[in-house]
């Protein structure tokens, strides 16, 4: 199958981006990848996501790579360390590609990649301060056709959510 992008632009700390959602799991023709996040999902078609404290906007649970750390090891870390769950049946989904744009929508920096990758929740553990940022982060499932409201991307996160749709669909019947 080719791959599929949909576009979104965003603003961010008072800087313009313009995301390109691509749904392709050879992710080793994107780089640089400098961030993994997780669509994880439980038996009722449930996503996990996260924030920091009240006053961060909701997020897919993910992180940075740590040098020479593949991508589903650092999902694996970051969710631990977030989230304090652990996953199953990973699924390299695709990646959204990430360029700061001007008033115009040029670019004026160089891309970089974002990963996704779906996964079923393995395990639910007792939450624990995350080493890096001594907070306990706010994790709650959510409706997988609510994902999009909470995540706030435009066309990317639409296209991201329903791209991983397809794959829970086919998880769940099995």
């Amino acid at each position: 199958m080719a791959p599929m992008n949909k576009k979104a632009r965003m603003e961010y700390k008072g800087r313009k981006f313009e995301l390109d959602w691509i749904k392709d799991s050879e992710f080793e023709k994107y780089k640089p990848i400098i961030q993994v996040y997780g669509i994880i999902y439980d038996k009722n078609m449930n996503v996990l996501i996260g924030r920091k404290n009240s006053e961060k906007p909701w997020a897919l649970m993910g992180g940075t790579p740590e040098e020479g750390e593949e991508v589903l090891g650092t999902l694996e870390r970051e969710l631990i360390e977030e989230a304090d769950v652990t996953f199953k049946n990973p699924v390299l989904l695709g990646v959204q590609r990430v360029v700061e744009v001007d008033d115009e929508g040029n670019s004026i920096g160089k891309p970089f990649y974002q990963s996704r990758v779906v996964a079923e929740i393995d395990q639910v553990l007792e939450q624990t301060e995350d080493p890096d940022k001594g907070t306990v982060w706010e994790r709650k499932f959510v409706p997988i056709d609510e994902a999009e409201d909470y995540l706030k991307w435009g066309q990317a996160a639409v296209a991201m959510i329903e791209d991983a749709k397809e794959i829970i669909e086919a998880a769940l019947k099995k």
